[in-house]
């Protein structure tokens, strides 16, 4: 899902929750749409660099990678007995 504020967009998808820049709804929008665009278009469409578009995408990329990261750690954790003291 993605909320387009004043000022913010955010994107929600499986469970978590992450803040951009308005600037970001154009290269959003298609994502959450399921759609596919070239990047020329996309810097077109959203008036960022072919390098404002790379580093968003780092971005998306790298939110990812520790939401996994926190996932794991919590499922390790419940999976863990308690320990006593």
């Amino acid at each position: 899902m993605l909320d387009v504020g004043e000022d913010t967009v955010t994107l929600s998808a499986a469970g978590s929750t992450f803040e951009f820049a308005s600037e970001a709804e154009a290269v959003l929008r298609p994502l959450v749409d399921g759609r596919t665009v070239d990047l020329a278009t996309l810097t077109d469409t959203a008036g960022l660099t072919l390098g404002g578009i790379a580093g968003l995408v780092q971005e998306l990329a790298r939110l990812v990678e520790v939401v996994q990261e926190v996932r794991a750690w919590a499922a390790r954790a419940a999976a863990s007995p308690a320990s006593s003291t």
